[in-house]
C-alpha cells in the first residue's frame, strides 16, 4: 500500500492511509449541539415549528444572542424534549451529528484518540514531515454564551444508543 511515511503508536503508516480522530459519542454530541445551536440553518432544520418567522442572524454572535427576546433564547437553549431531539438529529443529515463510523469504515483509515488530540496531532504532523512545534488550532469551540444542555441519565443513554456502533472504534 505505498511507501511508509512514519510511525504512530509503534505502527508504520503508508502514505495512502487516512486518519481520523475518535471522540466519545456523548461528549461529541454535546459539543456539536452546543456549537450548532448558534447556526439558524441548523435550528430551522431541526426545529422548524419553533423558529418559523423568527429572524435570527447567521451565526448567532454573543451580542445578537443577548439582543434576542428571552423566549427566543429559551427556544435555542431548550427547544424540545431529549427524545424528540435525538429522533430529529437521526433524521437530518447534519455533519456534526453524523456517526463517526461513516469515516472509520473507509479503506485504510487509522483511528486516533481525540482525548489526546494535541499529542496525536503532533505525531501525525511528524509522520508527514511537518514541524511538530507549531501551534495546533482548535476549531469549532462552543461559544461561552450558549449554556450547556442539561444531560440526564436518559439523554446520555439515548445518545449512547444512537451512536452505539461508534464505540467499536474506541482506540483507548
Amino acid at each position: 500500500c505505498g511507501s511508509s511515511v512514519g510511525t504512530l503508536h509503534g505502527r508504520h503508516y503508508p502514505a495512502q492511509h487516512g486518519y481520523a480522530f475518535w471522540r466519545d459519542p456523548v461528549e461529541r454530541f454535546i459539543s456539536a449541539y452546543s456549537l450548532l445551536r448558534t447556526y439558524p440553518t441548523v435550528l430551522n432544520k431541526l426545529f422548524p415549528e419553533l423558529f418559523n418567522g423568527v429572524a435570527l442572524p447567521e451565526p448567532i454572535t454573543e451580542k445578537a444572542y443577548y439582543a434576542l427576546p428571552e423566549y427566543v433564547r429559551d427556544r435555542i437553549n431548550n427547544p424540545v424534549d431529549t427524545d424528540t431531539l435525538l429522533r430529529r438529529v437521526e433524521r437530518n443529515n447534519i455533519i456534526g451529528f453524523m456517526p463517526q463510523r461513516a469515516w472509520f469504515h473507509q479503506h485504510n483509515m487509522n483511528v486516533l484518540n481525540f482525548h489526546n488530540f494535541d499529542r496525536e496531532a503532533r505525531r501525525l504532523i511528524g509522520i508527514f514531515g511537518g514541524d511538530t512545534s507549531v501551534e495546533i488550532p482548535v476549531e469549532n469551540r462552543k461559544p461561552h454564551f450558549i449554556p450547556d444542555p442539561q444531560i440526564s441519565k436518559e439523554f446520555r443513554k439515548g445518545i449512547k444508543h444512537m451512536y452505539r456502533l461508534d464505540y467499536m472504534f474506541d482506540p483507548r
